[in-house]
This record gives C-alpha cells, sequence and structure tokens, in this order.
C-alpha cells in the first residue's frame, strides 16, 4: 500500500498523476509480492515513488533480483497524450523505492550476527547484506544509492515485542525494510527504524529527503522565450534555403517499352545555411509523380555549398503501357521540388512514347493490319474506345474483319516454326535482354526480317522469342 499526500500550498502544482500495480508473486503475476507505483509530475521534475515486497528467504536473492527486473520492465504508466508510449519507472527524472526488499544477510551465523548487532558493528554486518553485494555487482538498482544504515536490523521480531526471532526457524537478522533513490540534487538528511512499534514482526523505517525540484520562473520564461522568438524571427529571415537548378524542364524523345531512361537533375545549395529537399505529391495525387517517373533520391540533405546529383528516370512497363499506347495518358508531368521552411520548385517532364504491342490488348491487336508505330494515334485510340464492339459484333458488314489471330503472336510462332522447332528446352532457357529490345523493335515495326537475320548469328534468339511470346 502507497499513499501519497500533498501540502495545500504544494497541490496546484501537482499534474500528470498515475497510480500502477504489478504483480510478481504467484505465478509469476499474484500480488502477495510485487509493486504499487504513484507517478506524479511537481513544477517541472517528473516523480515516482514505487512501494515493493520482493521474494522471501535467504537463498532466493536471484529471485529478488527478478521481481526487480519485473517490476521495472511491467510497471508501465499511461500518458495523458494517448499517440505517446507508456512511461517506465526509470523514464522519470527522480524515483524513491521503497518497501519490504527482502534482501538478507549472508554468510554469518545467527548468534554471530546478533554479536555484531550488540557492538553495533554496523559496518562489519553491511558487508555481507545481500542488497548491497547485489548492487556492487550492479546486478540490481543501478545508480540507485542509499543512506548509510545506522540502525539494527528490522527483521525478525516476535510480534508485540522487541525480541528477536524466536520460533523454530530462528531466523537470521536482516534489512529487509529500506528506502533508495535514484536522481539529482537529492540528499538524505535522516534514515532511521522505529523500535517503538510492535504491531508487525518488521519494524519500520523512514527517511527524509530532500530534492532540488525543477521551477519556472514565469515571468523570466516570457521575457526569455520573446527574446528568441525575435532572435529566430531575424535569423529565419536571415537565412531562408536557397538551392538553384541546373535545368527545369526535360524531355525524353522516342521512349520506347522497357526502355530504361535517366535525365540528371543537379541541385546547388546556394544560401546560408543546410537545406532538406523532397519531392512532395501534388493535391488529389497519391504520389508525387506519375508511376512510370521516379526521381532518385527524392528526398535528401544539402550543406551549405554542397551539390547533389538527382536521376530522373523513366521506365514504362506493363501496367503504364495500356494508357500510353491508346493515347489516353501522355508522358506529362510536373514534379514539385519542396525545400523545408523555403520555396516550392516546378520542374516540367515530358516525353513522346513509341506505341507497343506489348501492352495493348489482343482485341486491339487483331484490328491492326499495319505495324503499331506505322498507325496513327487517333487511329488506335479509336479502336480502343470500340474494342467492346468489335468483340461483340465482329459480323457487322459495316466493320472490317479483324485478324483471327494477332500478326505480332504470328510473326513469333512463325520464327520459332521456322528456325526452332527442334531446338531442346525451347521454354526453359531464359533469354537476353538486349535481344528482348530487338525482338520488341521488329514487333513494333512490321520487320520480320530482323529475327531471321539474329537467329543466323545467334542460337539464343530462340530462348529470347520463346520468352517474349
Amino acid at each position: 500500500m502507497l499513499l501519497f499526500y500533498v501540502k495545500k500550498e504544494h497541490a496546484e502544482h501537482i499534474s500528470d498523476m498515475e497510480a500502477e500495480t504489478v504483480g510478481t508473486g504467484i505465478m509469476g503475476r499474484m500480488g502477495n509480492k510485487g509493486a504499487v507505483a504513484v507517478r506524479f509530475r511537481f513544477h517541472n521534475s517528473d516523480v515516482c515513488v514505487v512501494n515493493a515486497h520482493l521474494a522471501a528467504h535467504v537463498e532466493e536473492y536471484e529471485r529478488r533480483n527478478q521481481d526487480y527486473r519485473d517490476i521495472c520492465s511491467r510497471m508501465l504508466f499511461r500518458q495523458l497524450d494517448p499517440t505517446l508510449s507508456p512511461l517506465t519507472i526509470m523514464k522519470h527524472s527522480i524515483v524513491l523505492w521503497l518497501g519490504d526488499l527482502n534482501y538478507r544477510i549472508s554468510d554469518l551465523e545467527v548468534d554471530h550476527v546478533k554479536d555484531l548487532i550488540m557492538k553495533k558493528d554496523f559496518e562489519t554486518l553491511h558487508n555481507h547484506d545481500q542488497l548491497k553485494r547485489q548492487m556492487d555487482e550492479e546486478a540490481v538498482f543501478v545508480d540507485f544509492l542509499e543512506g548509510e544504515i545506522e540502525f539494527q536490523p528490522t527483521y525478525k521480531y516476535d510480534m508485540g515485542s522487541d525480541k528477536w526471532d524466536t520460533s523454530e526457524k530462528c531466523r537470521v537478522p536482516a534489512w529487509c525494510d529500506r528506502i533508495l533513490w535514484k536522481g539529482k540534487n537529492i540528499t538524505q538528511r535522516h534514515y532511521r527504524s522505529h523500535m517503538t512499534l510492535r504491531t508487525s514482526d518488521h519494524k519500520p523505517v523512514s527517511s527524509l529527503l530532500e530534492i532540488g525540484i525543477k521551477v519556472v520562473n514565469e515571468e523570466s520564461y516570457k521575457r526569455t522565450l520573446e527574446d528568441i522568438v525575435r532572435s529566430l524571427d531575424k535569423l529565419e529571415n536571415e537565412c531562408i534555403p536557397s538551392v538553384c537548378l541546373s535545368k527545369s524542364e526535360f524531355h525524353f524523345k522516342d521512349v520506347k517499352f522497357m526502355q530504361h531512361r535517366a535525365e540528371t537533375l543537379t541541385l546547388h545549395n546556394d544560401g546560408q545555411v543546410p537545406c532538406k529537399f523532397e519531392f512532395i505529391k501534388k493535391l488529389d495525387e497519391p504520389a508525387y509523380c506519375k508511376p512510370w517517373l521516379t526521381a532518385n533520391p527524392s528526398r535528401g540533405f544539402l550543406a551549405q555549398g554542397d551539390s547533389v546529383d538527382i536521376d530522373l528516370e523513366l521506365f514504362v512497363n506493363r501496367s503504364t503501357a495500356p494508357e500510353l499506347n491508346s493515347g489516353q495518358q501522355q508522358l506529362e508531368d510536373i514534379l514539385i521540388l519542396h525545400l523545408e521552411r523555403g520555396k516550392d520548385f516546378f520542374i516540367s517532364i515530358s516525353g513522346s512514347y513509341l506505341s507497343s504491342c506489348f501492352g495493348s490488348s489482343i482485341h486491339t491487336l487483331c484490328q491492326l493490319k499495319e505495324p503499331i508505330q506505322d498507325m496513327p494515334l487517333e487511329t488506335i485510340r479509336e479502336l480502343v474506345s470500340t474494342s467492346h464492339f468489335f468483340k461483340h459484333e465482329t459480323n457487322s458488314p459495316d466493320t472490317e474483319k479483324a485478324l483471327d489471330i494477332p500478326k505480332e503472336l504470328w510473326m513469333m510462332v512463325d520464327h520459332l516454326y521456322r528456325n526452332a522447332s527442334k531446338q531442346e528446352d525451347l521454354f526453359q532457357q531464359p533469354g537476353l535482354r538486349s535481344e528482348f529490345e530487338e525482338i520488341r523493335d521488329c514487333l513494333d515495326t512490321g520487320m520480320p526480317d530482323t529475327l531471321r537475320i539474329l537467329s543466323l548469328f545467334c542460337n539464343v534468339i530462340n530462348y529470347s522469342v520463346t520468352e517474349v511470346y
């Protein structure tokens, strides 16, 4: 049990008070052993007070150590701001830890201990104290302090008397009841036991601690804050981040399907302060750029006078090609380069895309009698928009009969039939990237002879054709 009293004159300065409990007893959870704790904020200092009852018996000092560790890890105080993680005991600037910690006196017979007590040789006795030994080894209560013990052990007495334990167990006297602290500007004024209280087999202990508390001088705080704000305003006006760009317009000519293209944008910090830059999203858009474009790096830090090269990379893949093939989208985008605490720069990206059979639907390709790059973009757009009609109305007398299969597929099948019908592992070996580009250009421009010429010089072309297929 822990009772917390505050003088009226201090009550208005107490805030953020929380109380929590941790059980470490039976099955590691029951409350016959464990701790209760109160945390609060006094002026500008965070204080946590813990009252603990740790495992009993002389030989169980390791279990007591574990109880301490469990209490430290499981005692969590919620904060007023739910987005902040809970506070542990050790997150407080001042920690007071008291209670029946149950550490005993080891390696001495009971008669020898009582003899040392009679002689008031507490220093010799204290050297055999388990808590002192464990703290010296930094097994528990690291950075905690305890005042000098100048009173006799507080355990174990016959109830209602000042006599040592006369039961059959005849327990060795020990300083089970302790008060420790952790923090700065803490001075102990006294540390003593109270022998006149006889309602328990323990004698209670008390301590008076004088603790320095952080207090804000409101008038000085306000004046200092105003001075800082004025200085920061002046500094900010003098030191607004600034960069210069190598260019603000980029054009990518004749972009092909699955062809990596890149241009370099160079930023130079010509301002008086370091700056952070980042490409930011435009209003109502999911990303800072179109899916076929990336900026690498998309954010970064520039020291004064430094420069950085940003690769503006363009790559059209299966997901972005359909709308570019049909003309529903163009290679056009505006990048917004934002400087933290500075202005925004607008970078224009444009390009011309060479339509490809890759990314076009089977139904659209069946309508194309000519290579796709020979077809006007407007014609392709009309074919795409009417592809549903062609799928269901192919027998209409007003509609030119579509091909049964796309000519691009026929070209690849014909090539394989002529050149690779007896080639082993045809659909199991990968092709070459460079050959894919040749095949792509062949299919998009309608030059089947290219495939034949390549196959005369390299058998690998057949593997590439099967992979493309």
